[in-house]
């Protein structure tokens, strides 16, 4: 150490000269470690670099680790996926989810698809910062994703999506806000290319804001969402345009009727959407419901802003659905969707059965089906693990959603909830049982 200079830790600004020229290798803030600070990846300087000077030399470690304040970490994990296009795909992940928390957070997956003989994947960053007044929090990030779309043959054109969704959210929260109460606004933009092997080539330019209300007690929570979306989409081919734009609205409320042995709970859902416009357009792949309101959530084909993850994006017919828009937990071939309207209450009640992974449900819907305002209702038992993976069984349902158990194993409900981003807080929740 060549030389070293204290500043007065009262001043939010100060100016230290030292000494010397070229010979001084790096400036470190507190390189004895005296001050109590938890992220010191910030405090070098290497002032002979042209560029980069905060840049500290690569370190990959497996799996994840510890944030060395000489060092710029990468972490990295093989992966492996499955989807009904893609087949297997075999890759990489490589991300920055170390100690402590960095406000810069990456990760990035390649994947070598089999079925499609080519590359697909995901990537996610996002820059965390904290201003001095207006919101608590700033979050900026970039989503990208790439996947198969339909079960193609060998030899034709693979069909595959490319989504890129820049977001920008506000943790509006007060500095004197009650513990317990949330206030979020969120911002995503998407631009989105679909490319299918029938030569229709579609792109998708949308916008979504989100407001998010949250307060919890001991005993009851309850989460408001008021929401608008909107979709410009076109075909190149047959110079199609389509689009919509819908305001929705999701209540939340949920209550412990069981705190003490174990801790059990209900939740009741209210959902309402509305199309203040909707035009399908005519091509195939615009007009078979993809900007229709599902009032059993978002199927692979109707994910337009790629939120999540399915096994199946080709088709509207499938197990598996988002937990969103009506929000039904049923699979029913019998698919019930509106251009216009609908609603929904959805019950769920925690079953006092170890582990805690047990519920009782029921739903009730009414939407305008083109014709009249229709109703739809069903109830049954499930498998919910944490919110990210829910498999459900319907055991009893409307006549107009067809005849339940003349092919049950079609009407077996999947939800996959996973966001990279926040598994690790999703699955810490397991760990009260």
């Amino acid at each position: 150490m060549l030389e070293s200079q204290w500043t007065d830790p009262k001043q939010k600004r100060s100016t230290l000269l030292f000494q010397g020229g070229k010979e001084l290798a790096h400036f470190a803030i507190d390189p004895t470690k005296q001050i109590p600070e938890i992220n010191r990846s910030n405090n070098r300087i290497n002032p002979n670099k042209f560029l980069f000077k905060k840049c500290e030399p690569l370190s990959f470690e497996f799996l994840i680790g510890d944030h060395e304040p000489n060092k710029t970490n990468i972490f990295w994990t093989p992966m492996m996926a499955f989807n009904r296009s893609d087949r297997v795909m075999i890759g990489a992940a490589f991300h920055n989810f170390g100690v402590p928390f960095k406000p810069f957070q990456f990760l990035v997956a390649p994947m070598y698809s089999v079925g499609r003989n080519t590359v697909g994947g995901v990537a996610e960053m996002s820059k965390t910062c904290f201003p001095a007044r207006g919101p608590k929090s700033i979050k900026a990030g970039l989503s990208v994703k790439s996947f198969g779309i339909q079960d193609d043959p060998k030899g034709a054109v693979q069909s595959y999506f490319l989504a890129i969704t820049p977001y920008l959210n506000f943790n509006l929260v007060p500095d004197r806000t009650p513990k317990g109460f949330s206030h979020d606004l969120t911002f995503k933009w998407l631009w989105r290319r679909d490319v299918l092997p029938i030569d229709d080539f579609s792109v998708d330019n949308g916008l979504k804001v989100n407001q998010t209300l949250r307060w919890s007690k001991r005993r009851i929570s309850h989460e408001s969402q008021l929401q608008f979306e909107g979709v410009l989409g076109y075909s190149d081919v047959f110079f199609d345009v389509a689009s919509f734009a819908r305001v929705s609205t999701t209540q939340s409320l949920t209550l412990t009727y069981l705190d003490r042995k174990m801790t059990r709970k209900m939740n009741l859902r209210v959902y309402g959407g509305y199309n203040l416009a909707y035009n399908p357009g005519t091509s195939t792949y615009q007009s078979m419901g993809r900007y229709s309101i599902s009032m059993f959530g978002a199927a692979g084909y109707q994910d337009i802003f790629a939120e999540n993850y399915y096994f199946n994006r080709g088709s509207l017919y499938g197990a598996q659905y988002a937990n969103d828009m009506g929000g039904f937990r049923t699979a029913s071939n019998t698919l019930k969707m509106s251009n216009y309207w609908a609603s929904s209450v959805n019950a769920t009640l925690q079953l006092p059965l170890k582990p805690n992974v047990f519920v009782a449900f029921a739903d009730f819907g009414i939407y305008d089906d083109g014709m009249k305002a229709a109703t739809i209702y069903n109830a049954g038992l499930g498998i919910n693990l944490a919110d990210i993976v829910g498999i459900y069984f319907p055991l009893v349902q409307s006549s107009n959603m067809g005849n339940l158990y003349q092919n049950y194993a079609s009407s077996i409900r999947l939800t996959l909830r996973f966001n990279p981003f926040n598994l690790p807080f999703k699955v810490a929740s397991l760990v009260n049982r």
